[in-house]
Order: structure tokens, then sequence, then C-alpha cells
């Protein structure tokens, strides 16, 4: 077997069992197989196992800005080499990196490669790849209707042939905690937590958490649910799974709203800035103004106009460089509560016109007569927006 691809083609195969099992044995393979197949020449080989093992880190581990550069140093080079560029499994790879970035065009249009058409063979692991990006990148760029679609069809598909619609049950319970519908998420991830093997039942036990936290949060039960988010950053109670990064920070997050809700502004303060380091060390654009909004919020607290201006200045800057509509009413409505404190009433209501156009859009995205988006609009967040219009002002497009 000297010098021959096999050992370190084999090696990268399993991080796809392990991915879903144990994801660091998945990534030490990943990471033998590139090992192997640096003295190999053959610069392609070299290059899937390169994008395999920095992709797998980044999506099990950890954000990092150099195993970026490797992945994408990798695509360039399958693509210079080959007519057929990157094989299949690892587009869906490099196309789930695209949307943690916030290009979710880019990334849909390398997803749809990974999901066939009628009669059209594909391997089982590329399309479980393709449907989770998809899913993803249409829940991040607001496409609420189209989402709740392919979910609901692809899980009566799925039961229909027997299979276990888990990752379907997954991404509902995700738009779920989206549009506010704690409880309904952790009804849905309860559902499948006793069905679903152990490693499976690592993501929806985690949306659970979350769901619970922010449930309790609302009742003003603030010990309850700092232990839920607890629960979440805890690795002896919570081991990683896919994008178990993405959801540890979103506890970050809680934990944040946790102590500014039952006013520890200290407490608030720790936790806010553990959230923004946090988030700034990946390149999600997401979280990067969920940070500087939570930052913003933290800072009103505590009377620090100057702090909070910049801060929510630098949350608004990143609505200016991503579409990511789900975090953009938020930070608009912020924008709005700062304004308002400073008597800046024209200003205050322009950035509460902007919040409600957002969530109006991301309502009249769904179905007119579904149920979620009933629930969303009523959520007092969002109520808190579109119900404070001045008087003699409609909200234009609410259907």
């Amino acid at each position: 077997m000297k010098n021959s691809p096999r050992p370190a083609s084999a090696l990268s195969f399993l991080i796809r069992p392990f991915g879903l099992i144990d994801p660091d044995r998945g990534i030490a393979a990943a990471e033998e197989a590139v090992a192997l197949s640096a003295g190999l020449g053959d610069p392609r080989l070299h290059a899937r196992t390169e994008l395999l093992a920095a992709g797998s880190r980044l999506l099990y581990d950890t954000w990092r800005g150099d195993d970026w550069q490797t992945c994408e140093s990798a695509r360039r080079t399958l693509e210079a080499l080959s007519p057929a560029g990157v094989p299949d499994y690892h587009r869906m790879i490099y196309a789930h990196l695209q949307m943690l970035q916030g290009h979710y065009e880019e990334a849909l249009a390398s997803l749809e490669a990974g999901i066939p058409k009628a009669n059209e063979p594909t391997s089982l692991m590329v399309h479980m790849f393709a449907l989770s990006g998809t899913t993803v990148a249409l829940l991040h760029s607001g496409r609420f209707g189209e989402l709740l679609r392919i979910i609901r069809a692809g899980r009566e598909m799925a039961e229909k042939n027997g299979n276990d619609p888990w990752i379907f049950v997954f991404r509902e319970a995700w738009l779920r905690c989206v549009v506010l519908d704690f409880d309904g998420a952790r009804r849905l991830c309860e559902s499948v937590t006793h069905t679903a093997t152990t490693s499976l039942a690592r993501q929806p036990q985690t949306i659970a958490r979350l769901a619970r936290g922010y449930a309790e949060l609302e009742r003003g039960h603030y010990d309850e649910a700092s232990r839920y988010f607890d629960e979440i950053l805890d690795p002896a109670v919570t081991p990683k799974f896919f994008l178990h990064w993405y959801w540890r920070m979103s506890a970050q997050l809680g934990l944040s709203n946790v102590w500014l809700a039952a006013g520890s502004l200290d407490r608030a303060r720790s936790e806010a800035d553990r959230f923004l380091a946090s988030a700034l060390s990946t390149a999600e654009p997401n979280l990067h103004a969920l940070g500087w909004d939570v930052q913003a919020r933290v800072s009103m607290a505590e009377k620090d106009w100057r702090g909070a201006e910049t801060n929510i200045e630098r949350g608004l800057g990143v609505l200016q460089r991503f579409h990511i509509p789900t975090v953009a009413w938020r930070v608009h409505a912020t924008r709005s509560e700062l304004y308002r404190r400073e008597k800046n009433h024209d200003a205050a209501e322009a950035q509460r016109a902007q919040a409600e156009r957002v969530v109006l859009t991301l309502a009249g995205s769904f179905e007119s007569d579904e149920p979620l988006r009933r629930s969303f609009l009523s959520a007092d967040p969002v109520r808190r927006i579109v119900g404070s219009r001045p008087p003699g002002r409609s909200a234009r497009g609410r259907r």
C-alpha cells in the first residue's frame, strides 16, 4: 500500500459517520488523511483532504480564519486542476461555509447541485448536507414560507418511506426559535429526543434547552433560565455536534439577556463581553450584529450613552454589509429605543418603522393562514414594534 492513495481516501470518508457519532475522531481521521496525502504527488487528492479536514474543523469544532483560508485555497486548486472541479460532498461542505459568512444566494446555488431531480441518483450524504445547508440558508435569509414548505414536504416523504425525519424536525425547531415560538420548538425537540440515537439527540436537546431558557426568561424565572443556558455551555452536558459552537454562542447571548432583564448589570456586562468576543471570532454576520446589539442594550442599562451609540452603530454597520433580516429588526428596534431615550422622536420613529418593515416582510413570507405567522406577530417583542406606531400611521403591507 506504499504510496497508495487508498488509505488517505479511506480515512477521509470517516468524517461522514463520525460527524454524527464522534466529531473529534472524524476530524482526527481527516487530518491524518491530509498528512498521508501530502507525500503522494497527487495535488487533487491533497486538496480534497485539506478542504475536508479544514471544513470539518469549522463545522464540528470552532471557527478559525486560517481554516477558512485553507478551504478557499483547496477549492481554487480543485477547480484549476479538473473540469469537474470540487467533488459534490466537498462542495456541500464549502456551501455551508459560504452560508456561515452570510453569502446565502451563493450558498444556495452551490447546494442546489446536491438536491437530485426526479429519478436522478445522488449520494445520501450529499443529499442530506444539501438539505441541511439549504434550510439554514433560507432561514437566515428570511424566506420562512419557502423553508416551511421544504420542511413539511421532506418530513411527509420521510415518514411515508419509513425514515426518521430528524433533520426536518431540527430545522423546524430552529425556525420556531427564530420566530419566538419557544414552546413549539421545545415540544418538537422533545418529540424526537427519545427516538433519536444518542448522537443525533444532541442537537434537539440543545435547541430544547435554548427554548426552555427563553421561555423561563419570558416568565421572569431568571435562575431557571440561566441553568438551561449554562447546560448548553457545559461540554459534559452538551458534547460537540454539527455547529455546536453556534448554539453555545446563542446560549451566551441568552445569559446576557437573562442578567440584563434581572438587573444584574455586572453579570450582564460580563456575559455580553464574552458573547461579543466569541461572535467576532467567527465570520457569522448574524452573531456579529447580535453581539453589538446586546452591547448597546447593556450600555443603555448602565446609562453609558456614548458606548450605546458606538455599539449600535457598529451593529447597523453589519446590516449595511449583509442581508440578515432575522436579526435586523432587533438592531433597528434597539436603535429606535436609544433615539427615544435621547428624545430624538423623529429618528426613533424612522428606526421603529424600519424594524416594522423587516418584521412584516418576514411575516409576509408565510402563507396568510399559517399559525407561525400569527404567533410571530403576536410575540411581545414584535408587538412592541408593530403596535407602537404613532397615531394616524398604518402598517402598510400587513396582511
